[in-house]
C-alpha cells in the first residue's frame, strides 16, 4: 500500500539554520509537504530520567528531508521535531517517517 494516499494533510516545515548573535533560532523560509498528523498526549521517559510529553505524531513520505530541532506548523500550531523514526520497506527502501512533535515554546 502506497503511503501517498494517506498523506491527505499540509505542513509546513522549517528547517534550523542555527542562531542569531542573540541565541535566538534561526529557521528557513518553510517549505509545505504532504503530511499525517495525529494529535495526542504520550508521555515518554527520557535518557535522564525525565517525562518528555508528545503533542503530535507526524507521517511523512520517503522524500522529506527533516532533522530533529527543526519547527513544524499544523492548523496554527507550532511544534519542534523531538525524535524521527524511519519504517523500510522489504527492500530496504524507506517507506516513511515518523516525526514525534512537541509544542513549540520559544524562549
Amino acid at each position: 500500500m502506497s503511503i501517498k494516499t494517506l498523506l491527505n494533510q499540509s505542513i509546513t516545515l522549517y528547517s534550523r539554520q542555527g542562531y542569531s548573535s542573540s541565541g535566538d533560532e534561526q529557521f528557513s523560509s518553510g517549505s509545505t509537504v504532504r503530511a499525517r498528523i495525529v494529535e495526542n498526549n504520550t508521555r515518554h521517559l527520557a535518557p535522564d530520567g525525565s517525562l518528555i510529553t508528545i503533542d503530535a505524531v507526524a507521517y511523512l513520505g520517503p522524500g522529506v528531508s527533516v532533522s530533529t530541532d527543526d519547527k513544524v506548523n499544523y492548523n496554527s500550531t507550532d511544534y519542534k521535531v523531538s525524535g524521527i523514526y524511519v519504517a523500510r520497506g522489504k527492500k530496504g527502501e524507506i517507506h516513511h517517517q515518523k516525526l514525534e512533535l512537541i509544542k513549540w515554546h520559544p524562549e
